[in-house]
């Protein structure tokens, strides 16, 4: 049963503070678009007279952004098959969550941060079994000190609240503390929302939307994310630009 946050905020003042890295979960911890593109590419291969059919599929998919009901009825209609969009959802969610791993390097920057004791979280966006299922698929609960669902929570990045519950959760402190992730809005801005300092994980060549409030840093991987923040000889204030 987790714990309510006056047992949370009671248990923080027991203990000595420790410093705080939160990570999103999507394209952060673990890369679901190529977990999805992997999966496309096979569910496909059994429809071989539907041209551009895993193409198609990653487009609607919108990066996970649509509405997983609204997505299978798509595919239902395209496809003409006869079971019911909940049943469709409901085994693709089984299969797909399978797939989550999280890669070597990944796992060893985790490592490299609990050996200089630096407490350790995920927060994430969606639904509570299905992200829950993909923490427990990718190993992860071992690795970290604290879990925040927003689907468990009811609250969501970039609301305060949910940062301010996983470092309750995590036993440590938002000041000075980093926030890791993929989305501008949800990781980035909800840091700038937290006080937290931020590191932008990007692909080469994309651009930062200058609509949105900068990161502090940026790294084109998690290991190169935790690397350049325990490299710094001392915690960087929140760029307030």
């Amino acid at each position: 049963m987790s714990e309510t946050l006056g047992e949370l905020q009671e248990r923080r003042a027991r203990g000595p503070r420790s410093m705080l890295m939160l990570f999103d979960l999507d394209d952060t911890l673990v890369h679901r678009r190529a977990v999805f593109s992997s999966w496309a590419e096979e569910f496909a291969s059994q429809y071989p007279e539907q041209s551009g059919l895993a193409a198609w599929l990653t487009a609607e998919d919108q990066d996970g952004l649509r509405p997983r009901e609204e997505l299978w009825s798509r595919v239902k209609t395209r496809l003409s098959l006869d079971l019911p969009v909940e049943r469709l959802v409901s085994d693709w969610q089984e299969v797909f969550v399978a797939r989550y791993a999280v890669d070597p390097d990944t796992l060893d920057a985790l490592r490299r941060a609990r050996s200089q004791r630096w407490r350790l979280g995920v927060v994430t966006n969606g639904d509570a079994a299905v992200q829950a299922a993909k923490i427990a698929a990718a190993g992860l609960a071992p690795l970290v000190d604290g879990i925040c669902i927003s689907g468990a929570e009811g609250v969501a990045k970039p609301h305060r609240e949910i940062f301010d519950l996983a470092a309750l959760r995590c036993g440590a402190d938002l000041v000075g503390g980093w926030m890791i992730g993929d989305s501008p809005l949800a990781d980035i801005q909800g840091a700038h929302n937290a006080g937290l300092n931020s590191v932008w994980i990007a692909d080469e060549g994309i651009a930062w939307p200058p609509e949105h409030r900068p990161p502090t840093r940026s790294a084109a991987t998690v290991s190169a994310a935790v690397d350049l923040i325990l490299s710094l000889p001392t915690q960087e204030p929140v760029r307030r630009s």
